[in-house]
């Protein structure tokens, strides 16, 4: 009897631990499950189109999204559960285990509910899932980041309750799983233990694996309809996450080589691959502008890029929403496009992808950042003798911005110390000087350029960006909320709307110093949104399909070098077209990288414009699969109806050439530095 006590106690002790570990996983299960699915009918039905979405497909969502959170689940638990127990049995080692697997679990509960509330956060402020520009966030300067967060009380909303519940779920969990701690030693019940484990590993690796098919549980099985925003919602926020990590080592120019996009494009060569992405031969992507006249005289070119320039918004403008200011004038003498979308969703991959047709970033803060690439669109200016200014309102270390766009082709790089010692005043907003002077100061660098050189300035405008700061001064004009659908009362909206004014404002008193002065008849301009006024409004429901990446986009161009009187203010298009239609307006005779098509060549028929969040708009509507049109309300509307039609053959191969057409730009680039090192 002396002998068999101690059996006894150490059989009941790893018996006893072994079914804490199991009631311990069975708690992490059920934590995970409710938290995961929580935040995607939460997404679902506050935020995504669900009243669109037939039931079938509304229950294959919930449904195919709790495969993926099982799927998560499973993994984690047989890392930090059944694999740990195979040791702990083998050796006979309960006395820390289960704390530390205990633990081990919380935080995997914890990591799951933080992606579910960034998850949350990415679609009501960018009307899509965790992406890639969840990288961007902290290196757009941590301080301003944080500013714009408390100034959105939906984000500090989002914020509060993901503290609570976390310290609500820690609680609940650590008391629902409390234990003692086991005797040191025990031979009995081992084989039991190992093979229950065993088993339960099999069983969890199913739903690890997710189905019986050949292929495991991907994201290619969240294709559910044609809607992008219902297709994503199976995934959870960890599984968005990982994925936008995953895309993003994958298409970086340390994992990027020349055969292996070629390989991934299904191509075997430069030249196929340029033939798929709707090119002659491997060199017509380098077109060259006309050859000009005698008389020709080479004009001043400012691209001004504004900050959430959004279409939706300027399409407003009336005598009670008095959004535009000074610009409402300007927009309605000269080119103003209302159906063109932003190549990239964010500033920095904006401009990277206007300057340098780079689809690969972000570049500025790459292993790449010394290089100076040929496919710049700087280039053709500086060969053609143009003076080259970047004029930035923000700062100049902003994404190192000041150390590598002098390399592309600029002489200069002037940012917000430069402005805000001319001027000598400091604006307290945290992105950068006020666009009052910021414009002001364009108007200086105009006058005193050299005689001799004509000038090209891109300008980078950053008023518009929550949290809003403007001048002491400043009277918002009539503002009407309304007119998007927001109570008239609105705080928020109305000093979203206040912001919008007051960059169209100081832009439009710009153009009206302009067009007044010595240099009315020998200067382009061009300005357009960066991206969208992000958080403004629902961009994740189906309506707003177009306004999700629409931006306002301005040509101003003198009566003398204008070849753009047939154009269409609804012809579709988008940034890369900008570039190659200053070419053809103000060079002679200089080759340059085609990648888009100059507006004045546009044809209604083959006009597209794209988005690189899989989004495309033709003349008679949007598509976000690739597939499928949804329909303008009329042919001068903005509006989206209900209706829907396939695409048709050529719209479908017009969309299939945009993505041969990065994956080419993606080759050059990488060529570029491959070629160089």
């Amino acid at each position: 009897m002396l002998n068999t006590a101690p059996s006894l106690s150490y059989s009941s002790t790893a018996r006893d631990a072994f079914k804490q570990q199991l009631k311990t996983s069975a708690i992490f299960l059920l934590f995970t499950l409710l938290i995961l699915s929580a935040s995607r009918s939460f997404i679902l039905f506050f935020i995504g189109d669900w009243q669109q979405t037939p039931t079938n497909e509304l229950l294959l969502v919930l449904f195919t999204g709790l495969r993926f959170d099982l799927k998560l689940a499973a993994v984690c638990i047989i890392l930090f559960a059944l694999l740990p127990v195979l040791v702990i049995a083998l050796f006979n080692r309960w006395r820390w285990a289960l704390q530390i697997n205990r633990f081990a679990l919380l935080t995997v509960i914890l990591v799951c509910l933080f992606f579910s509330f960034v998850d949350v956060g990415f679609y009501f402020f960018f009307g899509t899932a965790i992406s890639n520009l969840i990288f961007g966030i902290i290196d757009d300067g941590f301080e301003a980041v944080m500013l714009s967060i408390i100034s959105d009380w939906r984000l500090n909303l989002l914020i509060a309750l993901s503290a609570i519940t976390a310290l609500l779920i820690t609680k609940s969990f650590l008391s629902l799983t409390s234990t003692t701690r086991g005797a040191a030693k025990s031979s009995v019940n081992k084989a039991i233990i190992l093979l229950i484990t065993l088993v339960l590993i099999a069983i969890c690796g199913l739903f690890g694996r997710g189905t019986l098919d050949t292929f495991p549980l991907s994201r290619r099985t969240t294709v559910i309809n044609d809607n992008p925003i219902m297709n994503a919602l199976p995934l959870n926020g960890p599984y968005h996450f990982y994925y936008a990590h995953k895309d993003s080592k994958e298409d970086s120019f340390s994992s990027l080589t020349p055969a292996k996009i070629l390989k991934k494009a299904k191509q075997k060569s430069l030249s196929q691959l340029a033939s798929a992405a709707g090119y002659s031969n491997d060199a017509s992507y380098n077109a060259r502008t006309a050859k000009k006249a005698s008389s020709f005289t080479q004009p001043n070119v400012i691209f001004v890029l504004m900050e959430g320039w959004s279409s939706h918004i300027a399409q407003q403008q009336s005598p009670d929403n008095q959004v535009l200011g000074e610009f409402a004038q300007h927009a309605a003498q000269d080119y103003f496009f209302e159906r063109f979308f932003s190549d990239e969703y964010g500033t920095n991959p904006t401009i990277e992808k206007l300057l340098l047709n780079a689809p690969i970033g972000p570049i500025t803060q790459s292993v790449t950042n010394t290089h100076s690439f040929s496919l710049s669109n700087v280039l053709p200016f500086k060969q053609q003798g143009y003076s080259t200014l970047f004029l930035s309102g923000g700062n100049s270390a902003w994404r190192k911005h000041g150390q590598f766009w002098p390399r592309q082709g600029f002489d200069r790089y002037l940012g917000r110390a430069t402005i805000e010692k001319h001027f000598g005043e400091v604006s307290d907003n945290p992105w950068g000087v006020y666009d009052s002077s910021l414009f002001k100061y364009l108007q200086t660098q105009l006058t005193q350029k050299a005689a001799d050189k004509p000038l090209f300035s891109f300008v980078l405008t950053t008023n518009n960006h929550a949290p809003i700061k403007l001048p002491e001064n400043y009277q918002a004009p009539p503002l009407n909320p309304a007119k998007y659908g927001f109570d008239k009362e609105d705080a928020k909206k109305h000093e979203s709307l206040t912001g919008f004014h007051f960059q169209s404002d100081s832009l439009g008193k710009f153009l009206s110093w302009l067009k007044q002065s010595e240099y009315a008849d020998n200067t382009i301009v061009v300005a357009t949104g960066d991206h969208v006024l992000k958080g403004f409004a629902n961009y994740a429901a189906t309506e707003q399909s177009y306004n999700r990446y629409a931006v306002a986009t301005y040509l101003y161009v003198p009566d003398a070098i204008d070849q753009m009187e047939m154009s269409d203010q609804w012809l579709a298009g988008s940034h890369k077209d900008l570039f190659p239609t200053l070419f053809e307006l103000a060079l002679d005779d200089v080759p340059y990288f085609n990648f888009g098509e100059p507006i004045m060549q546009k044809s209604a028929q083959k006009a597209i414009g794209m988005n690189e969040q899989g989004s495309y708009i033709f003349d008679q509507g949007v598509s976000t699969d690739g597939e499928h049109l949804q329909l303008f309300q009329q042919a001068d509307s903005n509006q989206l109806s209900d209706k829907k039609q396939l695409l048709s053959n050529l719209q479908k191969r017009l969309v299939e050439q945009q993505g041969y057409v990065e994956s080419l730009q993606k080759y050059l680039l990488v060529n570029d530095i491959k070629s160089d090192q």
